[in-house]
């Protein structure tokens, strides 16, 4: 089986949906004329969204995250991007996201843990990884 992305692994994956979900928005909305109420929409980002000490610092506190959990880290904050009324990713906005999203991954793996052992009152049995064992 294919483990959880290392370090670098997780520096990669940011910088590449951070580009997919990011940057390739802000680039089509200067291209294109996107009204949304009549209003012209242009999305930005603080340039400190990017910068290579904040992508490592992210890196190193999303330690477990599966790629899968990368990709819908970064499009939640395209989705921030597009609901925010200034159109813009700040890095306050992208640190919120960031720690709401450990959190997120905190309790599933709170949950994955309790699922993994939970007495079956009724039987006396228990289960484990995914078998039955006697409590005996």
């Amino acid at each position: 089986s294919i483990g959880l992305p290392g370090l670098n692994e997780r520096y990669e994956m940011l910088k590449y949906y951070l580009s997919k979900y990011i940057l390739n928005l802000v680039n089509e909305s200067k291209r294109k004329i996107w009204y949304i109420y009549n209003h012209k929409i242009v999305y930005s980002y603080d340039n400190s969204c990017f910068d290579d000490e904040i992508l490592r610092d992210i890196s190193n506190q999303i330690e477990g995250f599966s790629g899968r959990e990368i990709s819908k880290l970064c499009i939640a904050m395209q989705y921030a991007l597009r609901v925010n009324s200034n159109h813009q990713l700040t890095l306050d906005i992208m640190k919120s996201i960031v720690s709401n999203k450990i959190s997120e991954h905190k309790q599933k793996l709170g949950f994955i843990e309790q699922s993994i052992y939970t007495p079956n009152k009724e039987s006396n049995k228990h289960y484990r990884n995914g078998s039955i064992s006697d409590n005996r």
